[in-house]
């Protein structure tokens, strides 16, 4: 009995072939260069892997909790034919420059107008005017105004010329939040929108903007040239 216990020990080369193979197994990476993919532990090799799928559906299908990533990569490099569906959140629509564009209708007269622009979302706007106004005298004076704050914005004094008058002014406005809707304000002694297809129109543009930093510049102070006009300021 006892020789044959003896006889059934494995060699010594059995027992360094395991030792090699357990210390392989247990190390952090494994390598998988011609071999197999080891789910739940990291691979490595030392040339691309390239899979392909000769059916229908995509070739690769990652899956994770909704709280991870399904995909992580350790480099910056641009991925080529990379198509993605969303950027920060961002889908492409979202991502456009977005303009809107009313046209103020001939009307009046007033001394004092209110234009309201249904269908404009809440966002940050770059915010401008050019309106046309026939009076009798001088024309109205214009200005955006939002419910916070209730400061006049972008405000213009009318132009005269000949019975017309032209006011024309830009502003960077935020209509979210507590802000409220952009609206408007003309007023004067008497004054008409004026539009005319063909000739002159009045319109209000809005080109939205995603972001806006505020700065204060310090007091203008005029710099003389040698005639003596002012060239600038610091």
């Amino acid at each position: 009995m006892l020789r044959n216990l003896v006889k059934s020990r494995p060699s010594p080369s059995l027992v360094i072939s395991c030792l090699a193979l357990f210390v392989a197994l247990g190390g952090t990476a494994y390598a998988a260069t011609g071999g197999s993919f080891i789910l739940g532990h990291a691979n490595s090799e030392s040339h691309p892997a390239t899979l392909t799928n000769t059916g229908l559906g995509p070739a690769l299908t990652l899956k994770s909790r909704a709280v991870s990533a399904s995909l992580a990569v350790s480099s910056t490099k641009k991925v080529a034919r990379l198509n993605a569906d969303r950027l920060d959140g961002l889908n492409a629509a979202q991502l456009q420059t977005t303009a809107y564009r009313f046209a103020v209708p001939t009307s009046g007269p007033f001394t004092t107008a209110t234009v309201t622009f249904p269908g404009l979302p809440a966002g940050r706007w770059i915010a401008s005017y050019a309106i046309l106004t026939s009076n009798g005298g001088t024309g109205p004076q214009c200005f955006f105004r939002q419910a916070a704050p209730t400061t006049a914005q972008a405000l213009s004094w009318a132009v005269d010329a000949g019975g017309f008058s032209s006011d024309n002014a830009t502003g960077l406005l935020n209509s979210s939040g507590a802000a409220g809707p952009v609206k408007l304000f003309c007023q004067g002694a008497s004054f008409s929108f004026y539009s005319a297809a063909g000739d002159a129109e009045s319109t209000v543009s809005f080109v939205r903007v995603d972001k806006q930093f505020n700065h204060t510049v310090t007091t203008a102070v005029p710099v003389r040239g040698p005639a003596g006009g002012v060239t600038g300021s610091r």
